[in-house]
């Protein structure tokens, strides 16, 4: 198989078509797991998620990737140090830092 094209997507967007998919279809042993995951770790709606991903790209912070703001929308981490964390190997100053986390309260 080869693979066309590749774009980021948020996990709620995964969650939802694996629920789709399940209905008519057997699922994979990883797809089951990631289903799993999703009862287990609470993720925002799609609609709070999505509007999220865009006010973090609408920062323009170049530090952040496509990859990187989608799993700042998946752990929505609450403090500096979980930011931190999300973004290992990423340095951005504190008022980068403390505007994306004001941006990710908004929807908690």
């Amino acid at each position: 198989m080869k693979v066309l094209s590749e774009k980021p997507v948020l996990p709620q967007e995964v969650r939802d078509h694996l629920n789709k998919i399940s209905k008519n279809f057997e699922l994979s042993f990883i797809e089951e797991k990631t289903i799993k995951y999703f009862k287990e770790v609470p993720l925002l709606d799609e609609e709070s998620a999505k509007k999220l991903l865009e006010e973090l790209k609408s920062l323009n912070f170049p530090e952040l990737s496509p990859q990187i703001l989608i799993k700042l929308v998946e752990f929505t981490p609450k403090d500096i140090d979980d930011l931190k964390t999300v973004l290992y190997g990423i340095t951005l100053d504190k008022a980068k830092s403390e505007k994306i986390l004001e941006l990710i309260n908004k929807y908690k």
